[in-house]
């Protein structure tokens, strides 16, 4: 499922093992940010982690289950850097999420780049998920959500309007903007893109062996 256009993901020590332990909503909705990172895109909400290191940002997401955080660097070029995935269970991130990570030579000479205990996966959503149908569905969600903002971005449509014309809550159309991947179905999001001109191509892979009955 990796496009050309889309830079690999490199996760540093633990990282990718600590997003694959969160609750799958948060897995969703990070996963679709650290997605729009892969594309050069800016997360919907994210800040500078200047305490990190240069470059380095945390992007944020909360579901019922609460707030969750990964930081990382983006500035090397040919790849994203996920440094930490964490639950942040108070206000401000705690001094625990930031001190292993704070005045890293990697991070601030470019060193992390041969760092040994890196992990590359083209594509977010088979490196979190458990099964290739489930990083399948992820991966449909995530394309279909991104479209359909750029559809009602191209219409300009005001998140009131977007709601009336789709007939949906403006609540919901927030959801969509804010990339809140875990509240949207498959099926919502192809009745929703069927409404705006987003449509998907089915194609049947007649040359795969299967076995069983």
């Amino acid at each position: 499922m990796y496009r050309g256009d889309e830079k690999p993901i490199r996760w540093v020590g633990s990282a990718l093992d600590d997003l694959r332990d969160l609750p799958a909503a948060a897995q969703d909705d990070l996963g679709y940010q650290l997605g729009r990172a892969q594309q050069g895109l800016d997360p919907d909400d994210w800040k500078p982690m200047k305490d990190v290191g240069p470059g380095c940002r945390e992007t944020r997401v909360r579901t019922p289950d609460g707030a969750f955080r990964t930081f990382y660097v983006a500035q090397f070029g040919e790849a994203i850097y996920v440094l930490h995935c964490f639950h942040k269970k108070t206000q401000k991130t705690s001094n625990a999420d930031i001190t292993p990570l704070q005045g890293s030579p990697g991070i601030r000479t470019g060193d992390i780049m041969t760092d040994k205990d890196i992990t590359e996966t083209t594509s977010v959503w088979e490196a979190i998920s458990d099964t290739p149908g489930e990083a399948y569905n992820r991966q449909l969600r995530a394309d279909l959500m991104t479209a359909i903002r750029a559809q009602i971005d191209r219409f300009g449509w005001s998140q009131a309007v977007a709601a009336d014309n789709l007939g949906v809550t403006q609540p919901r159309i927030s959801d969509l903007h804010r990339g809140k991947l875990s509240k949207f179905s498959l099926d919502a999001l192809v009745n929703l893109g069927s409404e705006v001109g987003v449509h998907l191509d089915v194609h049947i892979d007649t040359d795969r062996t299967l076995t069983g009955h």
